[in-house]
């Protein structure tokens, strides 16, 4: 029984701590991150309304594109403008969530939105400079 009443304490104890450690706010992420085995693409946190996002072939030609965080560790990101000839196109969108983060490698997990079935897909990436 006193070892019961002990365990019981022990299980309340461990859960209410992790209940009351604070979740990192990845909201903050600032930087540019290249996809791992890439050479320039990835994405540029600069601010927490806008985010950049470079394709390997058109590296100099960058998207912008407007970021949404719905709570510290997922974002939904939106094109700020219609690409081309998508001018009577809804917008294109993305929702990421961060699986990790330790400060230089990033791992967001894309969760697909378009139609048809696509399995979730993790992006690593490194960052690049400070």
């Amino acid at each position: 029984m006193k070892l019961t009443f002990l365990l019981t304490l022990f299980l309340a104890a461990f859960s209410s701590s992790d209940r009351n450690a604070a979740a990192p706010d990845f909201s903050e992420i600032r930087g540019r991150f290249i996809l791992n085995e890439a050479s320039c693409a990835g994405f540029e946190f600069f601010s927490d309304k806008e985010v950049i996002w470079r394709n390997e072939i058109t590296c100099q030609d960058p998207d912008t594109l407007l970021i949404h965080w719905l709570d510290e560790k997922s974002f939904l990101m939106k094109d700020k403008q219609p690409p081309g000839a998508a001018k009577n196109c809804p917008p294109r969108n993305w929702y990421y969530a961060v699986t990790q983060f330790d400060g230089k490698n990033l791992v967001l997990q894309e969760l697909w939105t378009g139609w048809g079935a696509y399995r979730k897909e993790n992006l690593k990436l490194t960052k690049k400079g400070k």
